[in-house]
């Protein structure tokens, strides 16, 4: 017992002799060590409910339609942590405003192990608006090949095929499909039907279209292709009633719809019904003439400050033809054959535009400005012929 107390004494009197307090016994560091190691657990917990916070702030600005909002509050969530959760909310707000090159760098650091099939969808339509067709086919040809049941993905992917005119392409993915999967898929015999179209093999796409059409998906588009295959098989009457079809189906009023029945009825020697829809092609072709009038009066200035004369001077010739009444452009034609020293076209021009300017009632102030302006330069182009002669 005395043994005891004595080992305590001397134990008591080492302590106080290095000068340890109580707040530094084993027990105490050990609770230092603890608080030390809850301080990343707590900041990595208040980042969590941040994050949560930015979420439902960001999906709430989302559903209201107000994306400038929801793209704040998902990147205030995004520079916290990159989720792929918070990345794919991000990506779809860019891609509803058309910033798809902004969608595609966030897109780019979602990590590939995390990636789904929506993920790989989501990365074919950005490619897909940003015309970026190579890496577009690639990712369509990822998906096919490990989801062959999206009809939709590989309908566009053979669509886009068609487009570059690559036909056997297209119809490699879209009879797989149809054979192994859906034969009943519309988009995809759509595509399947129109890849047998550009290879002219008629008869296929003939019957594809019918299929369609009696399953009750009735289109301009289906009656116009099928109305070509039947015209190029010399079905003729068979191809005027689907051509007629697909003019009155049609709410783009395509002038080619309606030439191409022109060409059929008259093949078919329904020459009233030829002559009705071959002229009313050709109004349809016919260019707004205000609109070309425009075009080329700008164009003839850009050749003007270039100095290209000669060119302006045959531009602005076309002008007035979609618009004889324009004085201005006669100012113009002067104007340029006065730049070129050609002082006999220009003298020749300057009056025929003065002339024009008198005998409007009343004259906007502009052509009253260049006919003072066109009778100054007339004085100054007598005295040059004059010295000249």
């Amino acid at each position: 017992m005395k043994n005891q107390t004595f080992s305590t004494y001397v134990i008591l009197f080492i302590i106080a002799s290095l000068g340890i307090t109580q707040s530094a016994l084993p027990h105490n560091r050990c609770s230092i060590v603890i608080k030390e190691k809850t301080q990343p657990k707590k900041k990595e917990l208040q980042d969590s409910l941040i994050m949560k916070q930015c979420l439902i702030n960001g999906d709430s600005c989302n559903k209201a339609f107000n994306l400038s909002a929801a793209i704040s509050w998902y990147t205030k969530g995004y520079e916290i942590k990159k989720t792929p959760e918070m990345a794919r909310r991000l990506i779809q707000c860019y891609s509803q405003r058309a910033q798809y090159k902004k969608a595609k760098q966030i897109y780019s650091q979602i990590p590939n192990d995390s990636l789904n099939h929506s993920d790989w969808r989501m990365e074919y339509q950005l490619y897909k608006e940003l015309v970026e067709v190579d890496s577009m086919i690639l990712v369509g040809k990822r998906i096919v090949k490990k989801y062959p049941f999206d009809g939709e993905i590989l309908s566009s992917l053979a669509a886009r095929y068609n487009d570059i005119e690559q036909p056997d392409s297209a119809l490699r993915y879209t009879e797989n499909y149809v054979t192994n999967i859906d034969s009943t898929n519309t988009f995809v015999n759509a595509q399947r039907a129109y890849a047998y179209y550009l290879k002219e093999e008629n008869d296929k796409a003939i019957e594809i279209y019918n299929k369609m059409l009696d399953s009750g998906y009735r289109q301009s588009s289906v009656y116009y292709y099928a109305g070509i295959c039947y015209a190029r098989c010399d079905s003729i009457l068979q191809a005027y009633h689907f051509l007629e079809n697909a003019m009155k189906l049609d709410t783009d009023k395509n002038p080619y719809i309606v030439s191409q029945l022109g060409l059929v009825a008259k093949k078919a020697g329904f020459d009233h019904d030829a002559i009705t829809y071959l002229t009313k092609s050709i109004d349809m072709l016919k260019p707004n003439d205000a609109y070309m009038f425009r075009l080329h009066d700008k164009l003839s200035d850009a050749y003007f400050s270039r100095h290209q004369f000669s060119d302006c001077i045959r531009v602005l010739n076309i002008a007035r033809t979609y618009n004889s009444k324009s004085i201005y452009t006669l100012y113009k034609i002067a104007r340029t054959y006065d730049a070129m020293n050609n002082w006999t076209q220009a003298k020749k021009s300057y009056l025929r535009f003065i002339n024009e300017v008198s005998k409007e009632d009343d004259p906007a102030p502009i052509l009253i400005r260049f006919s003072n302006e066109s009778t100054k330069r007339l004085k100054f182009i007598n005295e040059e012929l004059f010295f000249k002669h």
